[in-house]
């Protein structure tokens, strides 16, 4: 994993910062005792980063990109719609115009700024208009509304926030969102002021960064006297650590050409053919899609075995795409999708896929190897296509801690990465395979692909998969100079570190399933299952509102995120046994034991262990191996999904019969019969849990707990 020394890590509240990091540990000190000093080892980081109780705040301690945020735990995805519509709306124009800086082409005054609108203007409209249309066909009565124009001196002042905020996406809030925010702000003047006196380290003398901040702070100091004697106001005092923040902050290109000659700043600022180079895994991954050359079957494999070859034969057959994500300095391809067609919700899937360890989707798919490549977001590179070029994929991007560029559809060789994959799949995979479609008539001759057809979308996902894992990552690679992507990966992440990936509380707001709910005897359900933490409680008992936000991690249902009052506190599940579920596991188990309880009038706990047991052996690598496929959950399917399967879904508690200890969960649904129309049944999920007063998490209720009631969400007889 790769720490950097602004990075603040928060376990149980307890703020530790970063002294020193090794190939295996990560070594912290506490924030407000920085005598006390823990070694954590990367394994352990791993689990406590999915937990609840742990968040890591990457950059934390660099003013410049605290400042761009209200609070800790505000990010894009927190902001209503129109800000964030704003927001990016801004960061477009910055991230052309910074591209335009870094090129020499653009000098920061309002003259060159309405120069450079004037080429900026149509490639902002054309980008935004094909954000807006998506994958819609043009219509000429469809209508596109974009953000008004900026003023050159608007932007310019756009520009100068989102560069002072370390070129953060949080710097391009609204002021008047802001509101409250009391973080220190030096006046435009003061900054006017040092970054006039800073460009002397740009010049050929080549001075020292710490000479520029003397006498930068010296001259403050004598403005200040002048401005006294004339009865102005003074500038801001700046201290020394932040004059060489703003030093840190100056164009790199620009000051390396004025320090050392536009020559040698060509030579270490080129661009290669592939566009920028990476160093280590994680710091740059390209994104696309590609349309598979395979005729499959667009159904599971489970539903074509009952299947006579003439109903087969009628199936609905055609091309599906597929969607990857590799990791451009090491070759590895970190997530990939099977789809229908790209889409905003398909990209931000794979993307959420790279920030996991995926090797348990390996052994369900019957791979040699693992597939434990992952990490935290950095620059994300993808096309102008509609799947990428949205709110919702940058959205999430940003809000994961990442960056996105993206490459001029007319220029794939920017994204050489990703393109060459797909040139290795169809020249060494799709050979293997039956049904496969060829890339002009010449090629295809008299074949009938369709005829051949035979896979199903899960099948042709463990046969990439297979191949990913098995073939390309273990096989030498020639851009890598024969070294295999496997290989380079455990090198450079070895030399250079990995950045950690997303914690659970970031992983919640980027690439979580939003929904809303509304608090009920202390708890808020989702998906049939009570979540509670002390927040929620007081919520409910001393709040006005008990509408709230929620967000579910589709790969863990064992705690979800509340929003109260603006802010975002963690909620875990009442019951024990949903950490680390999924909820397709969940969707599962409840749709097969309601299909079952139909048929039979009475259920014995035995019969129904037996066969929760069952759907854990058999179903489980079923259910990984899907989560790969075009079966994508989405907040509008989970909210149809609520209105069917987990309406009226309770989890309670009953003794278990015949002396033995414990107690068994029972899922009921609410009828309209009489007491005798019993409809319940039990899941052995485990045992509920009474969330401790702390809300550091929950507990097994001991067996003399007689205070449940009728307001409880569960109840324990005693044995």
């Amino acid at each position: 994993m790769k720490f950097a020394e602004t990075d603040r890590l928060l376990i149980h509240g307890t703020a530790y910062r970063v002294a020193d990091h090794d190939e295996h540990s990560l070594t912290v000190f506490q924030h407000d005792n920085p005598g006390i000093t823990e070694t954590i080892a990367f394994e352990e980081m791993s689990r406590l980063l999915r937990t609840r109780t742990a968040h890591l705040q990457r950059g934390f301690y660099d003013r410049a990109s605290r400042s761009a945020s209200s609070n800790d735990f505000e990010g894009l995805n927190d902001l209503p719609a129109d800000v964030q519509s704003e927001v990016l709306w801004r960061h477009r124009w910055c991230t052309l115009l910074d591209e335009r800086r870094k090129r020499g082409a653009l000098v920061l005054t309002r003259n060159s700024i309405r120069q450079a609108m004037t080429d900026l203007v149509p490639q902002i409209i054309e980008m935004e208009t094909a954000a807006q249309r998506g994958a819609r066909k043009r219509r000429s009565a469809s209508k596109i509304e974009l953000h008004d124009l900026p003023k050159p001196s608007t932007l310019l002042e756009w520009y100068r926030s989102y560069r002072d905020g370390a070129r953060g996406i949080m710097a391009l809030v609204p002021e008047l969102y802001r509101s409250g925010n009391r973080a220190r702000r030096f006046s435009l003047a003061t900054e006017a002021f040092v970054a006039k006196s800073i460009e002397d380290y740009a010049c050929p003398l080549r001075p020292s960064k710490a000479q520029v901040v003397e006498r930068t702070m010296l001259r403050l100091k004598e403005e200040n006297r002048c401005r006294a004697d004339a009865g102005e106001v003074a500038l801001d005092p700046m201290s020394g650590r932040t004059i060489r923040r703003r030093l840190d902050g100056l164009d790199p290109y620009h000051t390396y050409a004025q320090r050392f000659g536009p020559a040698a700043a060509n030579r270490k600022f080129n661009i290669s053919e592939n566009g920028d180079k990476a160093l280590f895994p994680m710091e740059v991954l390209e994104t696309d899609s590609w349309k598979i050359d395979l005729i499959t079957l667009f159904a599971r494999s489970g539903i074509l075995e009952g299947l006579n070859p003439e109903m087969r034969a009628r199936l609905e057959k055609g091309r599906r795409w597929i969607t990857v994500a590799i990791d451009k300095a090491t070759r590895v391809v970190v997530a990939f999708r099977i789809v229908d067609a790209p889409s905003a919700a398909s990209s931000v899937a794979v993307i959420a896929d790279a920030t996991r360890d995926k090797s348990h989707i390996a052994r369900a798919m019957g791979c040699e190897n693992p597939w434990p490549f992952h990490g935290g977001l950095n620059v994300v590179s993808a096309d102008m296509g509609p799947e990428n070029n949205n709110e919702t994929f940058r959205a999430a991007i940003h809000s994961a801690g990442g960056n996105v560029i993206y490459g001029p559809a007319s220029q794939p060789q920017l994204r050489g990465m990703v393109e060459s994959l797909f040139r290795t799949f169809g020249q060494k995979l799709m050979p293997l395979l039956h049904a496969r479609t060829h890339s002009n008539p010449v090629e295809k001759g008299d074949y009938d692909a369709e005829r051949y057809a035979s896979l199903a979308d899960d099948e042709l996902t463990r046969i990439v998969t297979r191949y990913i894992v098995d073939i390309y990552h273990q096989q030498g690679h020639e851009g890598l100079g024969g070294e295999t992507p496997a290989h380079c990966w455990k090198r450079l992440s070895n030399l250079y570190g990995v950045t950690p990936p997303p914690d659970g509380h970031v992983r919640r707001a980027a690439f979580g399933i939003p929904n809303n709910r509304i608090i009920v005897g202390g708890n808020v359900k989702v998906v049939g299952i009570e979540y509670t933490s002390d927040a929620v409680r007081n919520q409910f008992l001393h709040g006005h509102d008990s509408n709230v936000d929620v967000r579910m991690d589709p790969q863990d249902l064992g705690w979800i995120t509340v929003r109260i009052d603006g802010k975002w506190h963690a909620a875990e599940a009442v019951p024990e046994g949903f950490h680390g579920r999924s909820l397709d596991e969940w969707i599962d188990t409840c749709t097969a034991l309601r299909q079952k309880h139909r048929r039979d009038a009475a259920i014995h706990e035995d019969s129904i262990r037996r066969a929760f047991d069952g759907i854990e052996t058999i179903q489980r690598d079923a259910l990984l191996r899907m989560e790969l496929t075009p079966s994508r959950m989405s907040a509008e399917a989970l909210h149809r999904l609520e209105g069917e399967l987990f309406l009226g879904l309770n989890i309670t508690t009953e003794a278990k019969q015949g002396g033995s200890d414990g107690s068994r969960l029972i899922v009921s649904r609410n009828r309209q019969e009489g007491p005798d129309e019993d409809d319940s049944f039990d899941i052995g999920i485990g045992k509920p849990v009474r969330p401790n007063t702390d809300g550091s998490g929950g507990s097994a209720v001991p067996e003399d707990d007689h205070e449940a009631d009728g307001h409880s969400p569960w109840t324990l007889e005693d044995e």
